[in-house]
């Protein structure tokens, strides 16, 4: 409604005969830096650049921020799994940062963060406070994950046959009782 006021007002009811004057009358229908126009026409831009848009810096962000939590979680992941196979400890005694063995999990997640750059890129000091997928209960969860699903393979496997389990316990040294399931 305003722009139909402001351009009757420049151009009237005539419309324009003086052509010579044309620019002079434009601009006074533009106005200055801040003007109506030249705010309209501002924004009218940035809605075409869709590159800059607010929605498109957030979807390439967010793009990246999970391609980084899945590159986090698949080293994690792959460092279970190889501790698990081993039969190896999680955790060390002193996991502090100035540490000279932080334990195997911190310590081989740091290995192999040396070997490939783009993993090094996400670890540790590159990652976010709240998402370094390297807690103890992080550590935890996964080595649940991992027992859940060779739980699952393992009755997959079963099926409906019939199986047999033997179990023994006995009582070491310190008098502990020890069971044994096989």
């Amino acid at each position: 409604m305003v722009f139909k006021k402001e351009v009757f007002k420049i151009f009237g009811l005539k419309g324009c005969s003086n052509w010579k004057n044309a620019l002079e009358r434009f601009n006074y229908h533009v106005g200055g830096v801040n003007s109506c126009h030249n705010n309209a026409r501002i924004q009218f831009e940035a809605f075409q650049d869709q590159r800059n848009s607010v929605a498109s810096i957030l979807r390439s962000n967010t793009r990246d921020m999970e391609v980084a939590y899945r590159i986090r979680l698949t080293v994690s992941l792959n460092v279970t799994r190889f501790l698990l196979k081993q039969g190896l400890s999680f955790r060390g005694h002193d996991e502090s940062s100035s540490s000279s063995n932080r334990g195997n999990f911190l310590e081989l997640l740091q290995w192999f963060s040396e070997l490939n750059d783009v993993v090094s890129k996400t670890l540790f000091a590159n990652a976010p406070a709240n998402n370094q997928m390297n807690s103890p209960q992080i550590q935890k969860e996964l080595a649940n994950a991992c027992a859940f699903e060779v739980t699952l393979a393992i009755l997959n496997d079963i099926g409906d046959k019939v199986f047999t389990l033997l179990v023994d316990k006995a009582r070491d040294v310190s008098m502990k009782e020890q069971m044994g399931v096989v």
